[in-house]
């Protein structure tokens, strides 16, 4: 399990092609990347989509409203219970610098991640 990070000032499509090409880079062999987006407008970017279809990367646009059918939330909610919870950092930078450990070290959290972080989805109301 690979997690690529990047930190940006702002997102915008810029900050999104060049995450794309991050994706690339570390996955050079060429073949079709999913690459799963909420309906933000830099997302949804003319640049974008025509960037990735350029890098053979396949944009899945999640449904309005549907945060629980993102896997990168629950990622977010491990990090945050792992790094923010009952934890005080007096500077950005140690806050900052405890980011970048977490997500240079998870590979040490991959039995919790298997469970959390899954494609196992159920339909309520069907």
């Amino acid at each position: 399990m690979d997690v690529i990070t990047r930190s940006y000032d702002t997102i915008n499509q810029f900050a999104v092609c060049n995450f794309l090409k991050a994706l690339r880079a570390k996955n050079p062999n060429g073949e079709k990347l999913f690459f799963i987006l909420d309906r933000g407008p830099c997302n949804k970017a003319l640049s974008v989509r025509e960037l990735a279809k350029e890098l053979n990367i396949e944009i899945i646009f999640l449904p309005p409203y549907s945060p629980n059918l993102n896997p990168i939330e629950r990622l977010w909610k491990f990090f945050k219970r792992k790094v923010l919870y009952n934890k005080y950092y007096e500077k950005f930078k140690d806050f900052e610098s405890v980011c970048s450990s977490f997500f240079r070290g998870i590979r040490k959290y991959k039995p919790e991640l298997t469970t959390l972080i899954t494609d196992n989805f159920s339909a309520v109301g069907t």
